[in-house]
């Protein structure tokens, strides 16, 4: 649902009608962490293309670009205790429809906020996580994240960068 009154709802937003989005892709995949489910050390790296175009079916001409790294580390004596790093860089251009636009706030990127909170064409963002055990089988996550959203590379500013942190 939508607002009264709101962008979406006065069709303001490309995509807010919604439409067919198809095209080519292409991800290449890095990934050598010693657990998927809880790494401990190791590296993941994701690169995403994607060309949705009129020719392939899509009712949108956009491109998508992404890379998204991630390292975890932990020392020799202290496997439990883990510090994650992750950098994420999107880059989209043309007629990019609302729900394919680059976003802060999910599970995995700035967590803090809710799922897409701040949207637009591209999006640099820097997070970090320390798990650690407290006892028995409960452990503790505390991270933070510093990223921003804007419609090109060039208008991105600083002082529109968000940041969060929290604890779990």
């Amino acid at each position: 649902k939508t607002e009264e009154g709101s962008i979406l709802r006065n069709g303001l937003v490309t995509g807010a009608e919604g439409g067919i989005i198809s095209g080519l892709g292409w991800i290449n995949t890095f990934d050598n962490r010693d657990n998927v489910f809880f790494p401990t050390k190791g590296f993941f790296v994701e690169a995403v293309a994607f060309w949705n175009q009129e020719a392939f079916g899509s009712d949108f001409n956009f491109n998508r670009y992404s890379i998204d790294a991630v390292t975890y580390l932990s020392r020799q004596n202290r496997p439990r205790q883990v510090f994650a790093l992750n950098l994420y860089a999107g880059l989209s251009a043309g007629d990019v429809p609302f729900n394919e636009m680059q976003f802060l706030g999910s599970s995995r990127r700035a967590r803090g906020y809710y799922l897409g909170r701040f949207r637009d064409k591209n999006m640099l963002l820097a997070q970090a996580e320390y798990r650690f055990p407290l006892f028995w089988r409960f452990g503790m996550t505390v991270f933070g994240s510093y990223g921003g959203v804007a419609p090109s590379f060039s208008a991105m500013k600083i002082e529109n960068y968000r940041w969060n942190a929290g604890a779990g």
